[in-house]
């Protein structure tokens, strides 16, 4: 296994890996983006985006690109600057993407604001692979076993 990095936009499966992975390998050191920000934030939910964006955020990111031996981090959103230094850091940026269409049929809850999130955020990612950064992408319109088998592959866990 990797130092490997897996983003995604919202609904791309990220949180359903984490899960798959966290009760199939309980020895595996994890983490979740979002995870890390309501730990940080004394277990709330970083709704001041000022704060969560100059203060907290890049304090999960040094505590992640510090990181030695194997670990995997689940986020949706990793600025530029930070995807570089993870790659020089010899972390592996595996991509989760998939047509638009399917992540919003995967948002249950039809949230106007969640959507616009989600745009922004299916546009980052498309970004992220036009600049050839991620070592890996693996397509999330796959069902979650086939999603998890690419995964699992690329990470070089056998099963």
């Amino acid at each position: 296994m990797k130092k490997s990095i897996i983003t995604g936009p919202p609904f791309s499966g990220k949180s359903t890996l984490v899960k798959l992975l966290r009760n199939s390998y309980p020895d595996f050191e994890i983490a979740e983006l979002d995870e890390k920000l309501v730990e940080l934030n004394n277990g709330i939910w970083p709704s001041d985006e000022f704060t969560r964006d100059t203060v907290l955020l890049p304090k999960v990111f040094e505590e992640t690109l510090s990181k030695g031996g194997e670990f995997i981090f689940f986020a949706s959103y990793i600025s530029l600057e930070n995807i570089k230094r993870a790659k020089e850091g010899g972390f592996t940026l595996i991509q989760l993407m998939c047509p638009t269409e399917i992540l919003i049929k995967r948002n249950t809850q039809k949230d106007k604001n969640r959507q616009i999130e989600m745009s922004k955020n299916v546009a980052y990612q498309k970004k992220i692979e036009r600049l050839n950064l991620p070592d890996i992408v693996i397509n999330c319109a796959n069902s979650p076993i086939q999603v998890a088998e690419e995964l699992l592959a690329a990470l070089e866990i056998h099963s």
